[in-house]
């Protein structure tokens, strides 16, 4: 019948245009996936990379992009149907999609060489992008069919001319475009001609999903900074937290990289102590991505006995639900924080300069413009912070100490020493001469961090 020939025409056509056995089937409906078939050569270097990479993983997803030349080569043999036969329905819309075929194949053979499952969704995911040289250009005859609306522009590059504005979405809209006469009077290649070379692929990048490690760390030392110091190319600081602990979790999970990300901060020559700062750790593409609890144990074991005058972290977990991680910046911005500082003052501590501090034990506000020493990176505002309580502790001579619980954000330093003006009312405001700060500590932030 028509049909029939019809399909016999579809199948000697693709053929003689060297199409393999999959195109032919796509082109004929067929939706069964299990009667294509995988080539175990192009497998072979995805599995060797795997091997290379050693991800101690059970499953895996894949991102394919295909060569835009079958953006053409699609559209053509689709025009070439509907004029051998135009009682047939052809169209992107009926056509069984080439990445839909081709991806379950592929992930099925690389699971089953690899021995892992595919899905369609996985944290693990495999990014493989295929390129054909001797196709890539073939939809530059586009240009030159003025309802294609099909713009390129040349470039120039590190010395070398480039062609942009040839996407895979501009290519697949312009030749939506484009009627059935245009494409078959500009296209050189309808039915599509046959090629010399296989498409080849980049090397695959794999990539496995960010894990996220809670814990509290505590800073002994007040010259270290909470995370790399670094301005021009020279590090001003030793090391800091981020580091102490992130390198032993990098060696742990294997990881590309990792970020620290904690609730709030304090300056490299301020100590936090106490039950330490709640923070989380951005573990980057780790290959390693699930230790055991002992593990995770056994490395903060490590990071405290290496680093015992510098840094020590507790209850490293690692946090499985994402949602809980914006209590760290939540905390930042809404929770209390309790400080001790030294403080001097220009005139002898007596009691009742302590009383006259003292009276304001049951809390007040301040009005706080940007400090001057952050003004290159916080911009210009005024700040209305709550500290709700203060407690003056008499030293010698002209030294005190103080005790305060203030709302998150509020600068401790500049309080005390008014920041020329920009703080009030500043310590000194309060009993009437200059102060000024010589120590500050952090005794607790008030965040129940990790979830228990």
């Amino acid at each position: 019948n028509n049909n029939d020939e019809t399909t016999s025409i579809i199948i000697d056509t693709m053929l003689n245009s060297k199409c393999c056995a999959r195109c032919i089937l796509r082109f004929l409906n067929v939706h069964d996936y299990k009667i294509y078939s995988s080539s175990e050569e192009c497998i072979w270097p995805i599995y060797q990379s795997i091997l290379a990479h050693n991800f101690d993983v059970k499953d895996f997803s894949l991102s394919v992009s295909l060569p835009t030349g079958i953006l053409v080569n699609n559209h053509s043999m689709i025009v070439w149907i509907r004029k051998i036969d135009l009682k047939v329905h052809c169209s992107l819309e009926t056509l069984v999609d080439l990445k839909e075929t081709f991806k379950p194949l592929l992930g099925w053979s690389i699971g089953k060489q690899a021995g892992l499952v595919y899905k369609g969704q996985s944290q693990f995911n495999i990014s493989i992008e295929y390129y054909h040289e001797e196709t890539q250009r073939n939809h530059m005859f586009l240009t030159k069919i003025p309802s294609a609306e099909f713009g390129m522009k040349k470039t120039r590059v590190k010395g070398k001319h480039i062609w942009t504005g040839d996407s895979r979405p501009n290519i697949s809209n312009a030749l939506q475009k484009v009627s059935d006469e245009e494409f078959l009077k500009m296209c050189k290649g309808c039915p599509p001609l046959s090629v010399k070379e296989r498409w080849k692929n980049k090397p695959p990048i794999l990539e496995h999903a960010t894990i996220y490690v809670g814990g509290r760390y505590n800073k002994f030392s007040r010259d270290i900074s909470q995370t790399p110091w670094i301005i021009n190319g020279i590090k001003l600081a030793p090391t800091s937290v981020s580091e102490c602990i992130g390198e032993k979790l990098r060696e742990l999970f294997r990881c590309d990289d990792y970020n620290i990300v904690p609730a709030g901060r304090e300056d490299s020559n301020v100590r936090m102590l106490g039950n330490g700062r709640p923070f989380f750790m951005e573990i980057i593409n780790p290959r390693n991505p699930f230790p055991s609890k002992e593990a995770l144990n056994d490395v903060q074991e490590e990071i405290n006995k290496e680093y015992t005058d510098l840094v020590r972290c507790q209850r490293l977990t690692i946090i499985t639900n994402k949602q809980d991680l914006s209590i760290i910046k939540e905390g930042e911005e809404t929770k209390t924080k309790t400080y001790s500082a030294l403080a001097w003052i220009s005139k002898k501590v007596t009691p009742e300069v302590i009383d006259e501090i003292n009276k304001f034990h049951d809390g007040f506000t301040i009005n706080q413009r940007t400090p001057i020493r952050v003004l290159q990176r916080r911009s210009p505002a005024v700040r209305t912070k709550k500290i709700h309580y203060i407690f003056a502790e008499q030293m010698e001579d002209n030294f005190l100490t103080l005790r305060m619980k203030t709302e998150a954000g509020t600068y401790i330093k500049e309080f005390i020493h008014g920041d020329l003006g920009r703080t009030v009312p500043s310590l000194g405001d309060m009993i009437g001469c200059h102060a000024d700060i010589l120590v500050l500590d952090v005794l607790e932030v008030d965040l129940e961090w990790p979830i228990q």
